[in-house]
């Protein structure tokens, strides 16, 4: 009978259950562990990749520089001829790119000349210009004297109001004196501003 409830090493099942379960969680922690590693010499790969990448670009780009300013006027000739030259597929590669692209003259810098404006278009623009500026001055001129004259007619308003008050003359001649010089400022504005209808109403009480 006691024999039954221990296995064969003589160890209980319940310690021999933890051991096992302890077994497992070690070996998943083992696995979980490689693979890890291997993501991480993964990365480092092509990362190592990468910059051989970046590297042979730069040095792709450095040869093509110098070949470049060492003969600036070469032809296409001359570039298949350095194709027919001994060398690895990347140069021969890269010499094809120059012979395609030694098709073409090369233009330099002093030949490249900016447009200028002709003398009617600059005179036009300087027109415009002035144009603009004339007509704003215009309005603000015209504005001013608006606001003149509608000064004006209130001031000489409230004069006969005031000498009226005073008793010094009636209030028909008030009227009258006011009045006139309203007619007086709308023909002032009509004749130097071109404004005709500055009042909202052509009757009022006067």
């Amino acid at each position: 009978m006691v024999g039954n409830e221990h296995d064969r090493d003589g160890l209980p099942p319940e310690l021999c259950a933890e051991i096992g379960a302890q077994i497992i969680k070690r070996a998943g922690r083992i696995r979980e562990k490689e693979r890890l590693a291997r993501l991480v010499r993964k990365a480092k790969k092509r990362k190592r990749r990468s910059h051989e990448r970046k590297a042979r670009l730069a040095l792709a780009q450095e040869r093509a520089r110098h070949k470049i300013s060492a003969n600036p006027t070469s032809t296409r000739t001359d570039a298949k001829a350095v194709v027919t030259e001994p060398g690895s597929a990347a140069r021969a590669l890269e010499d094809d790119r120059f012979a395609a692209a030694a098709q073409y003259e090369p233009i330099r810098e002093e030949d490249v000349v900016m447009s200028v404006p002709s003398k009617s278009f600059l005179a036009g623009k300087a027109w415009g210009t002035q144009d603009v500026d004339t007509m704003h001055e215009v309005k603000a001129r015209q504005e001013v004297l608006k606001n003149g004259f509608a000064r004006l007619a209130v001031a000489e308003a409230d004069r006969m109001e005031n000498l009226a008050a005073g008793c010094v003359i009636d209030e028909h001649n008030t009227r009258e004196d006011v009045a006139r010089q309203l007619v007086a400022t709308a023909a002032g504005m009509e004749a130097m501003i071109g404004v005709d209808e500055w009042v909202e109403t052509d009757e009022t009480s006067l």
